[in-house]
Order: structure tokens, then sequence, then C-alpha cells
């Protein structure tokens, strides 16, 4: 485009529409020979000379809010965002002097109506809102309700079934990340089949397919590349479905039938591959910007194989694939017929996709730790425990680099961002509880707990810490704090040494990785994470100098105090023949009929979400049914709890009313419980 004038009338600060911009705020100059607009980091800039421009629009996009649009001849149109109610007469001037275009003032239907019909106007997909007389019904008028700019688009998906369209539109690097934002990500809405009534014979269509195609013409696919793989019915775990995945140049997409994804292989983060106890592997595709799907985010895929599937995979390469792969050392492991396991097979392609020549991408698995109480279905011992996030039981795995979580929703944190690991145990209490738990604290101070640890497996996993925190940090991350060992149990010198034991295995085995590069290629693991080359430092210096743990700490001798004879405290005297332990007087049977206590906020909010936690979370012990819920109340801000604690103040005004009438009853009752307290006095 011709530079414009520098003859420049005014000057705006306004922001580019359209997700493809990304809302960049710049600065927009009106010319003698058109307009220009520059971003405030001088990477964009839009031109628009008079002799292109055609027409200008004028709309109201909320209370004081304004924008402006121009369209070209070639039917490009460009938004400005952000100008105020008295900017409407200098751009309406400019548009008729200068422009020498039609400026036309646009008003949007504001009534929250959402019946009427779409249409394709240029560039734009227009909604119009049909206005009916209210004594024919008939259409007497339309207004315009919204329109989203086509060009913005990067795909559109037609559901014929439920006669639904999706659009999702493009996001630019400049929203990644942004907070406290609404970013326009899809838009669904329902398409009334107007030819319902006509014969499916007769090569119809319904309206849903004919806007779709109306649409696609004027969607600007993103350029993905030919096909090189297709693997079809992959079950996921998250999000729940089955898809089917087409492997492309620079992106690999999932069709299912709900929704659909388009993920770029930069976008991936690391792939993790572990077992689960039920005879499957998890394949974990964990993503650096999560994708959007309504209001759910995707931090994570999650694939799930069965171990004993063999699959040949046909890979069509690329004609440039030598030259554009020629610096990867591990391309000779895509060939055009890939054969093997199916989950190791699909974790090749994908490994060597996401990966650079400088940077492999890595496959983090299994690793050292292995678990006391959880088992595979061999009966094999498994990396991973059963516990709870909040009101989700799934499995958490200690891999040698990072915390894995899978359950709804997967979380991954690596230890390289773990501050400090704290135990919640109550100095004495580790012989009572059944289950325990700990939470992380983040280098970015978020927290993060896992509940319902079981018990068995809380001194294997602290040991484990311990080691890690060791080898790799010199003991300053993963900080572990507040654990007592100390269960009752005489025999600590022996779990002592257990405790050693685990140290030691763990320090002789330091040098292996559970990270891996391809097979073959270990020359190039080292520039990838500086985390892995200090683990291997670490690993040779514990193998060097194997340290040791000492004495344990005595067993402490546990003695009764002695009573005097006149003790009457009712406590059993070990020492003393049974002859002269006094009998527990027998207690009253209580009456029936005697009103019951009231129930307190938080009996009524169990009472509400007993039933909801069974059901989300089959198989839960009943002593942890209380542990969850108890997490779920203390989630529960102020406002939340008024209902229950209501509850609970119109069951003590009735305890209190009942209560009063009983007495009045029974008379006999209240006076023999008032001569029992008396006596309790004296005694005091």
């Amino acid at each position: 485009a011709t530079p414009i004038s520098r003859e420049t009338m005014s000057t705006f600060d306004v922001r580019l529409g359209g997700s493809v911009d990304g809302g960049l705020r710049g600065t927009l100059k009106l010319g003698s020979d058109g307009l220009s607009w520059t971003s405030q980091n001088g990477e964009r800039k839009v031109i628009v000379n008079k002799r292109d421009a055609e027409s200008a629009e004028w709309f109201r996009t909320g209370p004081k809010h304004f924008q402006f649009r121009v369209r070209q001849s070639d039917n490009v149109q460009f938004r400005f965002d952000g100008f105020d109610e008295r900017d409407q007469k200098m751009l309406q001037n400019f548009c008729k002097e200068t422009l020498s275009v039609p400026f036309k003032v646009e008003k949007l239907d504001v009534q929250g109506k959402n019946s009427g019909k779409f249409e394709c106007v240029g560039e734009d997909l227009v909604f119009k809102v049909l206005t009916t007389s209210s004594k024919t019904g008939e259409v007497v008028g339309e207004k315009r309700g919204f329109d989203v700019s086509l060009s913005s688009v990067k795909n559109a998906q037609a559901n014929t079934t439920k006669d639904e369209i999706l659009l999702e539109f493009a996001q630019s690097e400049n929203t990644v990340g942004r907070k406290n934002e609404c970013i326009l990500t899809e838009m669904r809405f329902y398409v009334p089949n107007s030819n319902a009534d006509d014969d499916e014979d007769d090569g119809s269509r319904k309206t849903v397919e004919v806007l779709h195609a109306e649409i696609m013409k004027h969607v600007v696919i993103e350029a993905t590349g030919a096909q090189i793989a297709k693997l079809e019915a992959i079950k996921c775990k998250y999000p729940r479905n089955t898809f089917e995945i087409t492997l492309h140049d620079s992106v690999f997409k999932m069709h299912g039938q709900s929704y659909d994804f388009s993920i770029k292989y930069k976008n991936i983060a690391r792939l993790i591959m572990v077992p689960n106890p039920s005879n499957q592997v998890y394949l974990v595709i964990c993503l650096i910007e999560p994708e959007r799907k309504g209001g759910t985010q995707y931090n994570a895929i999650v694939t799930v194989f069965d171990p004993d599937e063999e699959a040949d995979i046909a890979v069509t390469l690329p004609a440039d694939f030598n030259s554009k792969y020629r610096d990867f050392k591990n391309k000779d492991l895509i060939k055009p017929k890939m054969s093997g396991p199916y989950h190791e097979t699909v974790c090749t392609l994908l490994q060597f996709f996401s990966s650079t020549a400088s940077k492999p991408m890595k496959v983090h698995r299994s690793g050292k730790f292995k678990a006391f109480v959880q088992k595979d279905y061999s009966g094999a011992s498994i990396g991973c425990v059963k516990c709870s996030v909040a009101a989700n039981t799934g499995y958490l795995y200690l891999l040698d680099n990072c915390f894995v979580f899978l359950e709804k929703p997967p979380l991954v944190y690596m230890y390289d961002n773990v501050e400090s690991i704290t135990w919640d145990i109550q100095k004495g209490t580790v012989a009572q509880a059944q289950s325990l738990s700990f939470k992380i604290k983040l280098d970015s101070r978020k927290a993060q707990e896992f509940s319902t640890i079981p018990k068995a497996e809380v001194r294997n996993m602290n040991a484990f810490f311990e080691a890690i925190s060791k080898q790799k940090y010199d003991s300053k991350k993963m900080v572990i704090s507040n654990y007592d060992n100390d269960d009752g149990e005489d025999d600590k010198s022996d779990k002592s040494d257990e405790d050693q034991h685990i140290k030691n295995r763990l320090e002789a085995d330091a040098e292996s990785s559970e990270d891996e590069s391809f097979k073959g290629g270990s020359g190039s693991e080292s520039s990838s994470e500086p985390s892995d080359s200090d683990e291997d430092e670490s690993g040779g210096e514990a193998d060097k100098k194997p340290k040791e743990k000492k004495s344990s700490k005595p067993s402490k001798e546990k003695s009764k105090p002695k009573k005097s004879k006149g003790s009457d405290d009712g406590s059993d005297d070990d020492d003393a023949p049974s002859s002269a332990k006094k009998e527990k007087p027998k207690k009253a049977k209580k009456d029936p009929n005697a009103p019951k206590k009231p129930k307190s906020a938080w009996l009524f909010f169990c009472d509400a979400m007993r039933d909801k936690v069974k059901a989300e979370n089959e198989g839960i012990a009943f002593t942890e049914i209380n542990a969850v819920i108890s997490k779920m109340w203390n989630a529960l801000t102020e406002d939340q709890k008024k209902p229950y604690e209501e509850k609970a103040r119109q069951s003590g005004a009735q305890y209190r009313e009942d209560k009063a009438r009983y007495d009045e009853e029974h008379p006999e009752l209240a006076s023999a419980k008032g001569a029992k307290k008396r006596k309790g006095g004296d005694d005091d």
C-alpha cells in the first residue's frame, strides 16, 4: 500500500479489533490521503488509501464505547475499537470530505432476543433479529443483533445431527497468557432446518449444511501441510471421548463426535507415559497453552492404550522430509511403515514431530519410586499411589522429575518448581490415622494439596522425597517439613533401616533417568533440560560417597503414673489384680421418645453431599468420605454456608421447643437429671 501523507488531521488511541490481531492497542492517524494505524510496538500496521475505501460504519459496542469500521473495495474490512461518542462527527466529516465514502450509523438490537437468521454479508456473518406482528405473527422487519468477521474464524464445524454450527476463532500470540480479559474462542449456534418437510431422496441439503458451506467460502483454513499419518479410535480419558487423530507437518488434529482439536506441535510441553493398575497405559500430552472448548480449558490430553495392542501405521513422508529434518539425529526412526506396540508407535511419532534439532522432546516414564500398597493387575509394584485432590480421587505418580496426578483435570508439577513439601501430620496421631495428606508449595507461591494418602505409603514417599531433594537440589528445594514417623510401634530401629535401604537404593540408581530421548540418541539429551544434567552429577557423587544414617532414636519406655489409694477416677491399673478393679456403672437407657439433639450446619452439609461424594468416588472407603466432605466444606464461602447455618438455627429452635415440652410431660426425669448434676458438683 502507498504510505499515507505526513499531513495528519487527527490521531486516536484505539485498538485494532478482531481475534487475529488480539485487540492490539495503537495509534490511528487520519491524513489527507487516507488513514493509517500503527501498534504501540510498531510491529503491526494498517493503511487504507482513500482511493481503496468503499464504505464506513459506526457502531455502539457499549454504554460509552463505539467502533469505527472501514471496508475496502477488495471487501477487506478493518475494525477500530475504543472511540468516544464525541468522535462520531469528526469521523463522519473525514469519510465524507476526504475518503468520499458513505458513513452509516448502525444500531444493534439490544433486547436480548436469540431467534433470527444468519446471513453472510461480505466477510461478515451477520445475525439479524426478526420482528413479527403481534396480530398475524408474520415477519414485518429485521434488525442486526451482532456480527462476526469470518476472517477471524479458523475453522467451522457442522453437526447435522443436532443442527448446530461451531465456529472456532483464531488466537493471536498477543492473547497468549493475557489475564483478566475476555477472549472469544468459539461460538456455537442452532440452525433450525427449514427443509424439514422436503423429500430426503431429492438430494436437498439441510439448512445447517447450506449455511456451513457458505461460511467455509470465507474461512481461511490454517495451513497444516499434508496428512502424514492417521490414528483411528484413540480413547481419551481427558477429554473423555474417542478421537480419530491425523498427524500433519505442523499440527495434529483430533476429530471427535462432539468437538475437534487442532494442536500445534510447538505447543507440546512434554510427553508422559505411565501404566495404570488396570493393565492400561496412559500417554499424557502436556500443553504449554491450554486448549479451550467453551468454558473448559484442557491443559493436557490423556490418551489410553492397551499395552498388548500391536499396530501397523502407514506414514506418508513429505517430499522435503530429508532436507527439513536432516539435522535430526533420529529421523531414521520415522519410516513409511511403523510397526510395534500401538502406544509406543504413537509416542514415537508425536515425540519426533514435537522435537527440534537442538532440543529433542523427552518422554517422562515411571522412575525409581515403587509403591508398597498399590499394585498393577499382575501384582507387581507400580510407581503411583491412590489419593485425592479436593473431591476427585485418582492416581498420583511420583516420577523422577515431576508429580503427575491423573484424574479430571490432570495435574503436572515439575520438581524444579517445588519449593517445599509439608506433611499434614500431628505428632503422635499417625497410629490412629487411616490416611494422611501433604501439600506442595511452588515457587510461584501457589500450593496444591494431595489427601487420603494410605498410611502405609507415607514412609516410602517421604524417603523418596528426601532422596530427590538431596541428590538434585542439595536439600535447598523440595524441603520437607512436619514429617513424624512415630506410629506408636516399637520396631523403630527396623523402620529406620528400611528408610535407609530406600535411600541407598535411590542413590545407587541416581544415574539412570526416566526421561527418554529417542533410542540411540542419548547424545542429544544434554542440552534439552538443565535439571537432567544436574541429576547425573548428583547421582555420580552419591555413588562415590554413600551416606549412612547412624543410630535411630532410642525407644521410649511408656510408663503410667502411679495412683493413690484413694483415686477414684475410674481408670484401670494394669498392675492391680482384676478383682480390685471397679466395675463401671451401667448407663441408664435413653427414652426413645425424647427429642433428638439438633444438627449443626456441618451435619446438614454432610447429609447433602454424602451421596454425591460416593457417586463421584467409586469404591471410596467409609472412613474417607468425611475427609473429602470436610475439604468441600472448608472451601465454601460464608454466603454458601448460610443455607446450612439457617437449617441448623431452625433445628436448634425446634429442639428447644420440643425439649421444654418433653420436660413438662416428664418432670421426674428432669428432677433426676438436676440431682445428678448437683451430686457431680459436690464431688468436684
